[in-house]
């Protein structure tokens, strides 16, 4: 569909206009779409098998300190309720975090959520 072809690269190309998109390409170490799965850190009990948490990390890029995970949320929010939307999505964020450094051994130094409507990078 050619609607969703054209906001696909709206999206990419507002990443990476502004802030975020220069950081992350300025990296040596640029992944999108990474699909990841762990056990959860402490589900281990020896008498069963521990679940298995599986995600897609929509953009990760090397930071200076660390990694940097960032979530695309593509649904139309109001400017004024994009800081408690992100609020929303903190479990999923720290969640993708804890699989990336389970996996790695690597710490994540920052974890995001970018609103393509409006355009906002939020972290907290």
């Amino acid at each position: 569909d050619r609607r969703v072809a054209a906001a696909a690269r709206g999206v990419v190309a507002s990443v990476g206009e502004g802030e975020l998109g220069r950081r992350a390409l300025a990296s040596d170490h640029l992944r999108a779409e990474v699909p990841v799965e762990a056990g959860p850190a402490g589900e281990e009990d020896g008498d069963s098998e521990p679940a298995l948490r599986r995600c897609v990390i929509d953009l990760l890029f090397r930071g200076g300190d660390g990694w940097v995970i960032v979530d695309y949320k593509s649904g139309a929010v109001p400017p004024a309720e994009v800081d408690e939307r992100a609020r929303h999505y903190r479990d999923q964020r720290d969640g993708y975090a804890g699989v990336w450094e389970r996996v790695t051994g690597e710490k994540v130094v920052e974890r995001g959520i970018f609103f393509t409507t409006p355009g906002r990078y939020v972290t907290l």
